[in-house]
């Protein structure tokens, strides 16, 4: 106490109440799905985190829904969801043992049933942005029967009764909250719609994309096949050229033998030259006949496969 009678409060007490005051429970989930109740101040969470404080502000209560997307994290603000999505965990802002809180309960069960899960493959942000759409869904949709479980009974009852006053005021509160859960189903359907679109021109690029591989596949195979088509016509030259000089040296080898025949004798000489000349004219003959042959055969079959593809 001071002299002037005030009491003197130790600076390190004040920074412990603020922090004290700051400081929230946060439900930590691994990718084992293992959930442990942490407090964290601002500094603290964004510390772990590693993200600005501008963007911790975006799971402010009066912030409206949004989904960020950061280089190492992904923050969620749906409805009563708050939460910080990583590569290793999700923190998700909440205590399971306030009364208030209970409606993260649900999410936090479908966070430890499905994480702990090791035959999905999909990554662990995926898996977790996955559940909390799930699960804000699920969530409006048992408002939106709930609403109906209490409006239908009750129009019907106020539809037989004597109009009054008193039943325009309930006509009144049924659409207040009607209205009230259009909104929130509204802005969820605002949020995710642009992401929908994105998703949606990223398959078409893709399948516009798998048409172009298809289609270069296509081509190449024909490529390979027209490629093969050309080695088999080279294939059939070498062998009709074979052929015909193997047809060319039985002649000439059959003539060259030492075998006693008349156009040995000096007076037939001039034979020589139609032994070579006519061999050679006989063979050349046969080459160019099965060629031309396989020439046109080739032409007619191109023609039919491109008549058939027409």
């Amino acid at each position: 106490m001071s002299q002037e009678g005030h009491v003197v409060i130790p600076i390190d007490t004040i920074v412990k109440n603020i922090a004290a005051a700051a400081s929230r429970r946060w439900i930590s989930l691994d990718s084992t799905g293992e959930a442990n109740a942490l407090d964290f101040d601002s500094h603290s969470i964004m510390q772990r985190v590693q993200i600005h404080a501008r963007d911790l502000h975006m799971l402010d209560p009066l912030t409206p829904s949004t989904i960020l997307g950061r280089e190492k994290e992904i923050l969620v603000n749906l409805e009563h969801i708050k939460a910080i999505i990583t590569a290793q965990e999700v923190l998700l802002r909440g205590d399971l043992t306030d009364d208030d809180d209970n409606v993260i309960t649900p999410v936090v069960d479908e966070l430890k049933r499905r994480l702990g899960k090791e035959a999905d493959e999909s990554p662990f942000e995926f898996r977790a942005l996955e559940i909390a759409l799930k699960a804000i869904c699920s969530f409006l949709d048992a408002r939106t029967t709930e609403l109906e479980t209490a409006a239908y009974p009750g129009l019907d009852e106020l539809r037989s009764k004597p109009t009054s006053t008193r039943s325009l005021d309930c006509v009144h509160k049924l659409k207040s909250e009607m209205t009230r859960l259009i909104a929130r189903v509204q802005r969820l359907e605002m949020l995710l719609e642009p992401y929908f679109v994105q998703v949606d021109h990223t398959l078409n690029k893709l399948t516009t994309l798998r048409e172009d591989i298809d289609d270069t596949e296509d081509y190449i195979k024909i490529q390979i096949g027209n490629r093969g088509n050309h080695f088999l016509q080279m294939e059939d030259i070498r062998s009709s050229g074979n052929f015909c000089l193997s047809l060319y040296n039985s002649v000439t080898g059959t003539f060259g033998m030492n075998i006693p025949f008349k156009w040995n004798q000096p007076h037939y000489g001039f034979m020589f030259k139609w032994v070579i000349i006519l061999p050679v004219v006989v063979c050349l003959s046969i080459f160019v006949l099965i060629i031309s042959y396989a020439r046109r055969r080739y032409k007619d079959d191109d023609n039919g496969s491109k008549l058939r593809k027409h």
